[in-house]
């Protein structure tokens, strides 16, 4: 059976619509240690993230059956690109070329800070009832927060979000300017005038959410202008130029070191990484990328 919420009201029901027993569904609901979950850090620019792994196949099933209700029932805005398929860090980018300014803003510990309460009346919000809200909210979370890792957490965050878009559409709308989030990764453009620091501190406030301080940055034409790691000041977004030195200098550098030396002596740009830069800006520069393809493989210059 399709998932269907508003149809269910006691646990056996969902149980039923999921496949499972119900003595299962609470068990793992209640108690985490029952979903062979580990917390596992990993650092990612400079700064480090928990992630959850799942090892349980049940628990992953479970998440399975109800992210594929929660995306059916999200109608993604215009201005949300994060976590959506079919969009991507370059249609988000595309909204903010050749602007006269970019102002980038940042949700401090996105995922942590949506708290279970929040997502208990998210699932409330679909017409359920206070008890199977409640086992949901616990199945998506762990420790009282969402976690990143989950296959729930994207599409929660983004249903959590809904509001809080539709403010900073308005926002965006007082001054003219464009508007688009890419998960926690706030952008507005303009050719004249833009928010305030102030003005979005308060709509994040709202809803419980802190700004990233050391994130908070306006960007205007004539300086470097990055928007999602891609570079807006051209007609197209396109790998900004640092990055691009990084590539080439690692792809040089790649043929003249054993790659048991490798990462000792590239420290900044290990074989791993590199092999990320590649793949990540693939779709946005790909003659490019070729090129430094090549002249990984050969010492060469195509």
């Amino acid at each position: 059976m399709v998932l269907d919420l508003e149809k269910i009201k006691r646990v056996k029901t969902l149980a039923q619509y999921i496949g499972l027993y119900e003595s299962l569904i609470k068990e793992l609901a209640n108690d985490p240690s029952k979903r062979e979950i580990s917390l596992i850090k990993i650092n990612q620019r400079n700064k480090e993230r928990r992630v959850v792994k799942v090892k349980s196949n049940t628990y992953k099933y479970i998440l399975k059956v109800l992210a594929l209700y929660l995306n059916e029932q999200y109608k993604t805005p215009d201005c949300v690109y994060g976590y959506v398929k079919g969009k991507s860090i370059l249609e988000n980018s595309k909204k903010h070329v050749e602007k006269t300014y970019i102002l980038k803003a940042d949700i401090k510990d996105f995922f942590y800070s949506i708290s279970i309460d929040k997502v208990k009346n998210m699932f409330l919000s679909f017409s359920t009832n206070d008890e199977i809200a409640e086992l949901l909210s616990k199945l998506v979370t762990y420790d009282g927060k969402l976690y990143p890792g989950l296959i729930t957490s994207p599409i929660i965050s983004n249903i959590i979000l809904k509001n809080l878009d539709n403010d900073f559409i308005e926002l965006a709308t007082k001054y003219n300017c464009v508007y688009s989030r890419y998960a926690d990764d706030l952008t507005f453009s303009s050719n004249d005038l833009y928010p305030s620091k102030e003005e979005i501190e308060d709509i994040l406030s709202r809803y419980d959410f802190n700004l990233n301080e050391k994130k908070f940055v306006i960007m205007k034409r004539g300086q470097t202008q990055v928007v999602t790691g891609l570079s807006v000041f051209d007609k197209k977004p396109r790998i900004p130029r640092k990055v691009k030195n990084k590539i080439r200098t690692a792809c040089f550098l790649y043929t003249k070191i054993p790659s048991e030396r490798y990462s000792k002596t590239v420290s900044w740009c290990s074989i791993t990484e590199l092999e990320g830069l590649l793949n990540f800006y693939s779709k946005i520069e790909p003659e490019f990328i070729e090129k430094m393809k090549y002249l990984k493989r050969t010492g060469k210059y195509k």
